[in-house]
């Protein structure tokens, strides 16, 4: 049930830079990256240049993501060739449910990712700055909502391949992944179009013409994005002022991510000291000095909520 502010509060907010508020506290307790990777060098041309060349030579093309037990590694020889049957795998660790309410159930409670949805998420991982070891905090956007387009660092579902968008030109991507003949070998620069109308990806590869439904979009959460449609803009600053004075309606977003997301101070709640950080760097295309959330918060796990995948 969506809340009904009142005239007064309104008036509160339009003026929130200038009238302090008897906030009450709402409890939060966010996990960030360690890296040096913030959320604006992710969104740098120079930087996903820089990336790419420097991922391409980790994995090189034509090679094989299945050395056993080292996800940053690879051989010469496909899956077959191997002692594991996992191929390759990396620890994913915890994601949250998004604002599209699209939620990923865990596969037999199994914490890695195996073959394509896991070279997915190491590039993912590499890509921000999120070590497979602390996992990361991911949301899960469904493309048909139509408030989703596709950029550099998204894992990309479509059908049952997962795939890793490197390159994005318009309705034009390039895109790396590995396991799509079912020997694990790696694949970069394939090219593609995304149709928008359809809500799907064209490409040709060894195998001919596809022309595959996006099912989901994966991304990490990212501080500062509280409504979770993973990006920062003026509709997430008012949601922290609504957080503050514990008036915000939460809709599909979960409690926890939702709050997390909202302490931009990284002091265990969300105050208006959140609001005036937001507030004095809304004209940045994201919060230039945060980063991403790690893990979630919930200490129990349910389908609606927080999950391993």
């Amino acid at each position: 049930m969506k809340i009904k502010f009142t005239a007064k509060l309104t008036a509160v907010i339009c003026a929130a830079a200038a009238v302090a508020l008897s906030s009450s506290v709402i409890s939060a307790f966010a996990g960030w990256n360690v890296s040096s990777t913030t959320q604006v060098e992710a969104f740098t041309t120079s930087y996903q240049t820089f990336w790419k060349q420097k991922e391409m030579q980790k994995f090189p093309n034509g090679k094989f993501w299945n050395k056993h037990n080292d996800p940053d590694g690879y051989t010469s020889h496909g899956c077959w060739m191997n002692t594991s049957s996992n191929c390759g795998q990396v620890y994913s660790g915890l994601h949250f449910i998004s604002g599209s309410n699209n939620v990923l159930l865990p596969g037999n409670g199994d914490p890695y990712m195996h073959q394509c949805a896991g070279f997915a998420r190491k590039l993912a991982q590499d890509f921000y700055g999120i070590s497979s070891s602390a996992g990361g905090a991911w949301l899960v956007g469904n493309f048909n909502m139509g408030n989703i387009a596709l950029r550099v660092g998204d894992q990309v579902r479509i059908g049952s391949h997962t795939v890793f968008i490197s390159d994005v030109q318009g309705n034009t991507v390039k895109f790396a992944d590995c396991n799509a003949f079912g020997d694990c070998q790696i694949r970069w620069n394939i090219t593609a179009t995304v149709n928008q109308q359809t809500g799907t990806l064209q490409y040709y590869d060894q195998q001919g013409y596809h022309n595959t439904a996006i099912n989901y979009v994966i991304r990490p959460g990212m501080a500062g994005d509280v409504n979770g449609d993973t990006v920062v803009n003026s509709q997430d600053r008012d949601a922290i002022l609504y957080i503050a004075n514990n008036v915000y309606s939460y809709n599909n977003v979960n409690n926890d991510y939702a709050n997390d997301a909202a302490d931009l101070n990284n002091d265990g709640q969300v105050t208006m000291a959140d609001w005036n950080i937001a507030n004095a760097q809304l004209n940045a295309p994201i919060l230039t000095n945060q980063k991403f959330l790690t893990y979630c918060t919930l200490t129990s796990y349910s389908n609606t909520h927080c999950q391993y995948y």
